[in-house]
């Protein structure tokens, strides 16, 4: 009886420990996991500040263009 009772009470400190190793498991993967969430909204706040600047920048190159391509055809006029 001794025996049943240690094993019953060595089962009750076996789930308790289990239920904190659990709760010790969920608490690493969700900062894991929010550390994994905040990478990748870092890496598509790059993307975005990236295709901004592209576009600014293409922006600028299409307002300079017909400047550009007047100078090219009176270059091409002008060949000896």
């Amino acid at each position: 009886m001794a025996i049943q009772h240690y094993l019953s009470s060595y089962q009750v400190i076996f789930l308790k420990d289990l239920k904190l190793c659990a709760s010790k498991h969920q608490v690493l993967f969700r900062k894991t996991f929010q550390t994994f969430m905040s990478f990748i909204q870092s890496f598509i706040d790059i993307l975005m500040a990236l295709a901004l600047i592209s576009i600014i920048g293409l922006l600028i190159v299409g307002s300079e263009m017909p400047h550009l391509s007047l100078k090219l055809s009176q270059a091409l006029k002008f060949q000896p």
